[in-house]
């Protein structure tokens, strides 16, 4: 009983940092939506399509193969999902070591805090704070992305239709540049 409460106060205290700190990155989604990595589209197109698309590839033409390659059910339309895995084709890895350091370091570290008689398994309990802390993370990504493929439809969807359409996209792209 007494490793349950420290557990459900940890959980608390995680939630409550968690919730406390700004988690919303929408500008760096917008980026890997609108602006993919044309060099990473040429590798894919490589892979998937057989295809070698050299640099001097009309920057139109990846953006084709790039809509293409997200638009899994084939409806020329990119619904949320879709939306989300061409969000995260390419993931930053700066952006994931600084917000996982963040989560981590402003965790409280109540193993270290403690004395390790309190706790029947101190091992367990390190287990489970460090499954909290991944979840804490991957809930965060999860409104973060939430967020940010609402204000892509919100700013791009012209015709309010649910999707980004070829032409909404290609539309996005331009304004972008």
């Amino acid at each position: 009983m007494k490793m349950f409460l420290k557990c459900v106060i940890f959980a608390t205290n995680c939630l409550i940092m968690a919730s406390s700190q700004d988690t919303h990155n929408t500008h760096k989604h917008h980026s890997n939506f609108l602006d993919p990595n044309l060099d990473h589209i040429r590798e894919d197109v490589k892979e998937q399509y057989h295809i070698d698309l050299d640099s001097k590839t009309p920057e139109k033409e990846l953006d084709f193969y790039y809509f293409q390659m997200h638009d899994f059910d084939n409806n020329l339309v990119l619904d949320g999902l879709e939306i989300l895995t061409a969000m995260n084709h390419v993931i930053d890895e700066d952006y994931l070591r600084a917000r996982a350091e963040s989560t981590t370091t402003q965790s409280p570290n109540l193993l270290a805090e403690s004395n390790d008689e309190e706790h029947e398994d101190p091992m367990e309990f390190y287990r489970i704070r460090e499954r909290f802390r991944t979840q804490v993370r991957w809930n965060d990504k999860f409104d973060e992305d939430s967020k940010a493929i609402d204000k892509l439809l919100e700013e791009y969807d012209r015709d309010n239709d649910g999707f980004i359409s070829y032409s909404e996209y290609i539309i996005a792209r331009r304004q972008k540049h």
